[in-house]
């Protein structure tokens, strides 16, 4: 059987390590032609995963559509094809890769971060809608996720890999996926401690023998600092940090 041209590009996380790219080729590639499929059967009949028709187009937009000479037979969620042709695979972790919308949206604005209060007030500002969160919009509507794969798209292209998804490759992904998984914990905790020294600086933490105070829980909780802090009010690792400054 012969592959199928691949024309969707690649992007993974930037954590993730060359040599787990290079591992995981096989199941981009897979995913691309997965993908690829998919962007076919809903632009070419309209119609999910479980093989329902998508909701028609409003009265407004059909007469928008027929003036710009674009079919109205049923949704394809295309006018100017930036949406669609934005599309990439995304390799998220070591095992996990998946379709991404990438870039702006032709059309459509949506509220980005308020301006701070000033001479020209607190105004909120438009920014350009995005496809991933077009694509989330639409999906939304239609309550039913407009890129969902069918058993049958995956099956199809399944055995075009049986030689290259070997079981030592998979053992090898399944090790990458375990080392990533570590790895996101340890960051994840990082980030947290160093949310919480910020905190601490800018506000402050009461001392560790008013711990049992009203006032002192109400600050540690609204800091989400009580998740972080021992009993006695330390932050891990500064126990004697916490001894030497508060008796």
């Amino acid at each position: 059987m012969l592959m199928p041209k691949i024309t969707l590009e690649y992007t993974a996380v930037s954590y993730i390590r060359d040599e787990a790219i290079d591992l995981a080729k096989p199941l981009l590639a897979m995913t691309s032609l997965i993908v690829k499929d998919i962007r076919e059967r809903v632009m070419t009949t309209g119609m999910d995963a479980a093989g329902n028709k998508f909701s028609p187009y409003a009265i407004g937009t059909i007469r928008e559509r027929k003036r710009l000479g674009l079919q109205t037979a049923y949704k394809d969620f295309s006018r100017s094809h930036t949406m669609w042709n934005s599309l990439k695979v995304k390799l998220r972790s070591p095992a996990n890769a998946g379709a991404v919308f990438t870039g702006r949206a032709a059309h459509g604005r949506v509220k980005g971060k308020r301006r701070k209060v000033g001479p020209k007030g607190g105004k909120t500002t438009l920014t350009r809608l995005t496809n991933a969160r077009l694509a989330r919009i639409l999906s939304f509507k239609e309550q039913v996720p407009i890129m969902h794969g069918r058993l049958s798209e995956v099956e199809k292209v399944l055995p075009l890999f049986g030689d290259v998804l070997t079981g030592k490759i998979l053992t090898a992904i399944g090790l990458e996926e375990q080392s990533y998984a570590l790895q996101a914990r340890v960051r994840k905790a990082q980030r947290t401690v160093n949310k919480a020294l910020q905190m601490r600086r800018t506000h402050g933490i009461p001392p560790a023998k008013a711990y049992g105070r009203k006032k002192a829980r109400r600050s540690r909780r609204k800091f989400g600092l009580h998740r972080l802090l021992s009993p006695k009010g330390q932050l891990p690792g500064e126990r004697k940090i916490y001894t030497n400054t508060f008796g």
